[in-house]
C-alpha cells in the first residue's frame, strides 16, 4: 500500500476527529445538548465522571490535540515527502496510547455507563484507523 494512501487516510481521519473533538467541547462549553444520531444519550456519556482524564483535562480536549498533532505531522510528511523512521515509530506509539484509550473508553461506555455516545464511538473508529495506517507505516 503506497505510503501517500495511508498519509492521506490519517490526514482525513485525523481531521475528521479533531472535528468531533471540536464539535464536542464547543457544545459543552456552552452549555448545550449535544445532538447523539444514533438516539443514544450522549449527553449523559460526555458529562460523566469518566469524561475527564489526565488531572482533569476533558477527554475532548486530548482528542483534538492528538487529532491536530497526528493531522498536521502528516500534512508535512506529504507535502514534504519526508519518512524518517525515528518519527514514525514515536508516531506510532502515540497512535497506540490513543488507541488504548479509546479502548477503555468504548469499555466504559459499554459496562460502567451502559450508554453509547455515537461521537465517541466515532472518534474511537478514527483512532483505530490512524493506529492500523501508522502500523502498517512503521512496519514497512
Amino acid at each position: 500500500m503506497p505510503r501517500e494512501f495511508l498519509y492521506l487516510l490519517i490526514i482525513v481521519s485525523a481531521f475528521l476527529g479533531s472535528v468531533i473533538s471540536f464539535y464536542i467541547r464547543v457544545a459543552k462549553s456552552r452549555g448545550e445538548t449535544l445532538f447523539c444520531p444514533t438516539g443514544s444519550d450522549c449527553n449523559l456519556v460526555l458529562n460523566s465522571r469518566y469524561s475527564r482524564l489526565l488531572a482533569g483535562i476533558p477527554n475532548e480536549d486530548i482528542g483534538l490535540v492528538y487529532y491536530l498533532l497526528i493531522g498536521i505531522l502528516y500534512v508535512f510528511f506529504w507535502i514534504y515527502s519526508i519518512t524518517i523512521p525515528v518519527f514514525d515509530f514515536m508516531i506510532f506509539i502515540v497512535s497506540v496510547i490513543a488507541l488504548l484509550v479509546s479502548v477503555y473508553l468504548t469499555y466504559l461506555q459499554a459496562i460502567k455507563l451502559r450508554e453509547w455516545c455515537s461521537w465517541c464511538v466515532l472518534s474511537a473508529i478514527f483512532c483505530v484507523i490512524i493506529f492500523t495506517s501508522t502500523l502498517y507505516i512503521f512496519l514497512f
